[in-house]
C-alpha cells in the first residue's frame, strides 16, 4: 500500500534523511539510515524518473540491510519498472518472505509475463494476509492492470475500492477511465459524470467524457463535451486534437485544419496533426495547399508509420495533381518500401502517376505488374485497375480490362454492371442495356452496392440507373 508520497516529500523528516543520503553520494561521510528511509528516498527518485539514482539507492541500502524483503521489493519493483524482467525475477526469486509487497512485486512478473490467472492468486492472497486492508490495497492490484494495460482485469478491482469509499472523485475518474479502456462506455459516461458532480471543473473528466462519447458516435455530446474543457482551459490540447478529429470525421475540413494547426502552435515538433491538415485540404481539393503541409510533416518524420502510411498515397496523388511526377514516383517508391511485398496497390497508384502524366505506356506496365502481386488471382484487383483508368478517362483500356476480368471470372458479381457503366459512359444504349439486365438477372443487389460505392457523388448517373432500375423491376413484377 501507498503512503501519500506527495506531501511526505515536503516533510523535513524526508528531506533531512535525503539531504544526509545525497551528501553521502557526493563524497561525504557514511549514512546509517533504516530501510523504510532508503525506500522512501528511492520512491522519490523514481517519481522523478531517475530510476539510476533510485536503483543506486537500493543497491547501498542493502549493504546495509542484506536480505532485507522489503528492500528487495522494492529493487525488484524499480527493475520491473524499467522494462528489467529478467533482473525483476531474479530477485523476485531471492525473496522468501511473502509480505505485501513481496507479493505484489510477483503478481506484477506475473502480469508481465501474461499470466494473469495466477497474478490474480498471488493478489487474492496479498489482500487476504493484509491485516487493515482498506481502499488502497484494492487500488494497488487494479492500476496494476491498468498499468499494463488489462483494462477490463482492473475493473472489479476498483469497483471493491469504490465499495469501501464510494465520494473518493479520484477514484471515480479512474474507474471511468478503466471503462472507456475496457470499451464499457455507457458505464464510464455514468462515473465521469459522477465525478464532474463533486468536481464540475475537472477538465480530465469533461475530456473522458468527450472521448467515451465520440467513441459512442454521439458527437454533439461529445462536443458539448470538448467545449466545457476549452472553456476552462482554452490551451489543453488533447481537447483540441480529438475536436480536430471529429471535425475531419465529419467532413468539416476546414474547421479541422483550422484546430490541427492551433494545435501545432504548441506542438511543432509533432509530425500526424501537419499530415492530418494536408489531409484536410487533400479533401477540399487544393493540392498545393496540401502539399504544403505533408512536406512539413515528411521533413518531421521521414519514415512512415502505421499511421500515416496510409496517407502517402494522397501525398503522391497531389504530386500528380500538381504535375511533379518524380516526386508522386518518389512517394510511392517510399510506399513500397513499408508495404507487404504482394500487395499490388503501390503499383496500382503508380499506374495513375503514369497516366495523368499522359505516359500510357508506363501506365500498362506498373498495371501489369500490380496484377502479377495476386498472380492474375484476385478479381478485386482487376476491378481496381479499370477504375483507375475510367477516373482518368481512359474508358477503352478500362473495358478491356474488364473484360479480361469477365473471361477468367465468369462468376465475378460485379463485372457486368461494371461494363454497364463503361458503356453508358462511351453512350452505347444498347451494350449499357445488355450489361445492366445482365447485371440484374445475375444478382439485383450487385447493382444497388455499384451505385452506393461508385456513383454517390455522380447524382446524374445515378438518376439513369434508379429510371433502370424501376423499369426493370416493374416489367419483371407484370411478367
Amino acid at each position: 500500500m501507498d503512503k501519500d508520497y506527495s506531501s511526505f516529500f515536503q516533510t523535513n523528516e524526508f528531506q533531512q534523511a535525503l539531504a544526509q543520503y545525497e551528501e553521502m553520494r557526493n563524497g561525504g561521510k557514511a549514512v546509517y539510515l533504516d530501510g523504510d528511509q532508503f525506500s522512501d528516498i528511492a520512491e522519490y527518485y523514481a517519481s522523478n524518473d531517475q530510476y539510476g539514482q533510485a536503483l543506486e539507492t537500493m543497491e547501498y541500502a542493502l549493504k546495509l540491510h542484506p536480505g532485507d524483503p522489503e528492500l528487495m521489493a522494492m529493487k525488484g519493483s524499480l527493475l520491473l519498472e524499467t522494462g528489467n524482467i529478467d533482473e525483476a525475477r531474479k530477485t523476485a526469486s531471492q525473496i522468501a518472505a511473502s509480505t505485501y509487497n513481496v507479493l505484489y512485486l510477483k503478481a506484477g512478473i506475473l502480469v508481465k509475463e501474461n499470466n494473469l490467472q495466477q497474478a490474480e492468486r498471488l493478489l487474492q492472497t496479498m489482500i487476504h494476509n493484509e491485516p487493515d486492508v482498506d481502499e488502497d490495497c484494492f487500488l494497488d492490484a487494479a492500476y496494476l492492470y491498468m498499468d499494463n494495460n488489462y483494462p477490463h482485469e482492473a475493473i472489479r478491482w476498483f469497483e471493491k475500492a469504490l465499495q469501501m469509499n464510494p465520494w473518493n472523485t479520484a477514484t471515480q475518474q479512474d474507474y471511468a477511465e478503466c471503462c472507456y479502456r475496457s470499451n464499457e462506455l455507457e458505464r464510464a459516461i455514468q462515473w465521469y459524470n459522477k465525478a464532474l458532480d463533486e468536481n464540475p471543473y475537472s477538465t480530465e473528466c469533461w475530456f473522458g467524457l468527450a472521448k467515451s462519447y465520440s467513441l459512442k458516435e454521439d458527437y454533439a455530446e461529445a462536443f458539448n463535451a470538448l467545449d466545457f474543457v476549452l472553456a476552462i482551459d482554452s490551451s489543453h490540447q488533447p481537447a483540441t486534437l480529438l475536436k480536430a478529429h471529429l471535425c475531419f470525421e465529419l467532413k468539416n475540413y476546414e474547421t479541422a485544419a483550422k484546430l490541427y494547426l492551433k494545435y501545432t502552435e504548441r506542438n511543432p515538433e509533432e509530425s500526424y496533426p501537419f499530415y492530418m491538415t494536408g489531409e484536410c485540404f487533400f479533401y477540399m481539393n487544393h493540392p498545393k495547399e496540401a502539399l504544403r503541409y505533408f512536406q512539413k510533416a515528411m521533413e518531421l518524420s521521414p519514415c512512415p508509420d502505421n499511421y500515416t502510411i496510409d496517407i502517402f498515397p494522397d501525398i503522391a496523388f497531389c504530386y500528380e495533381k500538381t504535375g511533379q511526377l518524380e516526386k508522386a514516383l518518389g512517394v510511392i517508391e517510399t510506399i513500397i518500401q513499408n508495404s507487404d511485398e504482394n500487395d499490388p496497390t503501390p503499383y496500382i497508384l503508380k499506374g495513375e502517376a503514369y497516366l495523368m502524366a499522359n505516359q500510357a505506356a508506363e501506365a500498362e506496365k506498373a498495371f501489369r505488374k500490380a496484377l502479377e502481386k495476386d498472380q492474375f488471382q484476385n478479381p478485386e484487383t482487376f476491378s481496381r485497375v479499370a477504375f483507375t483508368y475510367v477516373n482518368n478517362l481512359h474508358v477503352d483500356e478500362a473495358i478491356s480490362i474488364f473484360k479480361m476480368l469477365e473471361e477468367k471470372f465468369p462468376d465475378y458479381g460485379p463485372s457486368a454492371v461494371c461494363m454497364s457503366y463503361m458503356y453508358l459512359l462511351k453512350r452505347d444504349a444498347r451494350l449499357f442495356e445488355k450489361y445492366f439486365r445482365q447485371a440484374m438477372e445475375k444478382d439485383p443487389r450487385t447493382v444497388k452496392q455499384f451505385m452506393d460505392e461508385h456513383l454517390s457523388e455522380l447524382p446524374r448517373i445515378q438518376k439513369i440507373y434508379m429510371e433502370y432500375l424501376s423499369l426493370y423491376e416493374a416489367q419483371n413484377t407484370h411478367s
